[in-house]
C-alpha cells in the first residue's frame, strides 16, 4: 500500500492537520505522535503514508500555496480597492443622534485630542452593532463556497474563525470598510444652535433680558441701565444687530414708543422687538438658530466647530429667536433676517440636536413649543474665512441717550400727553 491509497477525505484531513501543526515546530516524530493522537491513525494507514516527510512536505506546501493563492483571488474579488470589506447600509440605517450630539459636546466643552465624528460613529459601531462580525461571518462562508476545490473547502471549514481572518489579512485583507457616508446620507438632524459671547457666559446668560426687557419688563421703563451695564451689552443679540447692518438704538426706540415707530422699522427691527416682547425668560436667555442638517453637511458642520477659526453663514431665511434651554422658555422665533448672519464659530455655546440624549435641565425648541419640521432650515450653513463688516457705536453714549429720551418720555407722561 502507498500514499496514493488512501481515501482522499482521510488524505485531506491529514494534509489539513499537518498544515496546521507544521508552524508549530514539531519534529518529525513528534509531529507523527500529534497525527497519530489527533486522528487515531491507524498501523495501515501510517504504512500507507509511507512516513516521507520530503514528500508530505511538499504536498503540504502545494496545498498551502494553492490556499493562499485562491484567499489573495478573493480579497481582490470580494473587497474593495483597499483590500475592505464594504458595509452597504439599509436605507432606513442612520447614524445615532446620541453618538452626534455626544461628540460635538466633547467639542463644544473644549476637550482636546477629539477624533472625527466618523471615528466617533465607528468607534459605537464597534462597541453596540453586530452587523460587521455578520457581514465578515458572510465574507467567510461565500468565500467557503466558491472553494476551487473540497480540500480547499473542508480547510476553511475547519479552521477557527479567527485564524481564517488571520491568513486572509496576510492576504491582502484591510478590514471593514463601515461606509460611514453612506450612513450619514441616510441621516437627517434638527440642530439648535445657541450662541454666546464669553462676557454673557461670565454673568450666566443673563444678559440679553438685562439689557433688552423681556414680556413684561421693557428696559428703561422699569429700570434704568447706565454705563456701568454697558457689558451686559456685550452679548450674541447685540452681534446679531451690528452684523445687520442696525443698531443698538434703533432697537431701544422701538422698545421704548412702539408707537412713534409703527410703519416705520425694518422688518428685523420688529422682529427682534417681538421676539423681546414674546420672551417670557425672567433671566437666562440666549440667542438661536434653528437647521436641518443631512449627510455630508453633519461632518461639515462638526470639522468646522472643531476647527474654531472659521465664520458660519447662516441663511437669511432661517428661523432665529431667544431662547432658555434652562427653563424652557422661549421669544417668538421667525425668519425675520435681513441677510445672511455671519457669526464666528467660537461663538457657538451649546448645540441641540432633537431627539438626542441630554442633561435633564436642558430643553430643545421643539419640546417647548412642538415646532413642525419645516421649521428648521435645510440647506442653510455654509462657511467663510472672511469676517463680516459690524456696524460701530459707542454704547455708552446709546445708554446715555437712551435715558435721556426715557426721562422725556416720563415728564410727558406726567403731564398728561
Amino acid at each position: 500500500m502507498n500514499i496514493t491509497e488512501l481515501t482522499n477525505e482521510r488524505m485531506n484531513e491529514i494534509l489539513s492537520k499537518m498544515v496546521e501543526w507544521f508552524d508549530d515546530h514539531y519534529s518529525d516524530n513528534e509531529l507523527l505522535f500529534v497525527l497519530k493522537e489527533q486522528l487515531e491513525l491507524s498501523d495501515n494507514e501510517i504504512n500507507a503514508l509511507g512516513w516521507d516527510i520530503d514528500e508530505l512536505h511538499s504536498k503540504v506546501d502545494a496545498f498551502r500555496n494553492e490556499y493562499l493563492e485562491y484567499l489573495k483571488t478573493a480579497v481582490k474579488e470580494y473587497c474593495n480597492e483597499n483590500g475592505c470589506l464594504t458595509v452597504y447600509w439599509d436605507y432606513r440605517d442612520c447614524a445615532s443622534k446620541d453618538t452626534i450630539q455626544n461628540h460635538i459636546n466633547n467639542i463644544v466643552s473644549g476637550m482636546t485630542d477629539i477624533t472625527s465624528l466618523q471615528s466617533a460613529i465607528i468607534e459605537e459601531l464597534n462597541i453596540y452593532y453586530d452587523v460587521i462580525d455578520a457581514d465578515e461571518m458572510a465574507l467567510r462562508n461565500h468565500i467557503i463556497d466558491n472553494a476551487p476545490n473540497n480540500e480547499i473547502k473542508n480547510y476553511i471549514e475547519q479552521m477557527e474563525f479567527s485564524t481564517f481572518f488571520d491568513d486572509l489579512y496576510d492576504c491582502g485583507y484591510n478590514g471593514v470598510d463601515y461606509n460611514i457616508d453612506q450612513l450619514l446620507s441616510n441621516t437627517t438632524i434638527k440642530v439648535n444652535i445657541l450662541f454666546g459671547t464669553e462676557k454673557e457666559k461670565d454673568y450666566d446668560m443673563g444678559s440679553i433680558v438685562t439689557a433688552f426687557g423681556n414680556d413684561y419688563q421693557t428696559p428703561f421703563k422699569d429700570w434704568n441701565l447706565d454705563n456701568n451695564d454697558a457689558d451686559r451689552l456685550d452679548n450674541a443679540l447685540t452681534y446679531l444687530i451690528h452684523q445687520q447692518g442696525r443698531t443698538v438704538k434703533e432697537v431701544y426706540d422701538a422698545l421704548i414708543n412702539p408707537e412713534a415707530s409703527i410703519g416705520t422699522n425694518s422688518t428685523f427691527i420688529n422682529g427682534i422687538c417681538t421676539d423681546i416682547q414674546n420672551n417670557s425668560s425672567e433671566a437666562m436667555s440666549e440667542l438661536g438658530v434653528y437647521i436641518s442638517l443631512s449627510g455630508s453637511e453633519i461632518t461639515e458642520f462638526c470639522d468646522n466647530l472643531q476647527n474654531g477659526n472659521r465664520y458660519i453663514v447662516v441663511d437669511k431665511d432661517t428661523n432665529i429667536g431667544i431662547f432658555n434651554e434652562w427653563s424652557g422658555t422661549c421669544g417668538y422665533p421667525d425668519n425675520y433676517l435681513e441677510k445672511d448672519f455671519v457669526v464666528p464659530v467660537e461663538m457657538i455655546r451649546n448645540v441641540q440636536i432633537e431627539g438626542a440624549s441630554k442633561s435633564n435641565y436642558e430643553y430643545t425648541i421643539n419640546e417647548v413649543c412642538g415646532m413642525v419640521g419645516e421649521f428648521w432650515k435645510d440647506n442653510a450653513l455654509s462657511y467663510t474665512e472672511i469676517a463680516p463688516e459690524l456696524v460701530q457705536e459707542n454704547l455708552n453714549t446709546i445708554l446715555e441717550e437712551i435715558n435721556a429720551e426715557v426721562e422725556k418720555l416720563s415728564e410727558l407722561e406726567d403731564r398728561g400727553y
